[in-house]
């Protein structure tokens, strides 16, 4: 799955790298939504988790 548009604005996505996650033993790769104003991320596609936080706790 690649996620190119946000699923709650509609607006670009954009990687933001790796990041450790609690709960999960290994590095995810995380994408988030290239607006600033909206706060949607997707913690590795693969995994299929969703969540939605702040972009500093996913950056």
């Amino acid at each position: 799955m690649d996620i190119r548009n946000c699923p709650e604005c509609g607006d670009d996505t954009m990687n933001a790298g790796l990041a450790f996650w609690p709960g999960i033993e290994t590095s995810v790769a995380v994408t988030r939504c290239a607006n600033d104003e909206c706060d949607w991320v997707v913690i590795d596609e693969q995994l299929e988790l969703t969540q939605t936080v702040t972009h500093a706790a996913a950056a």
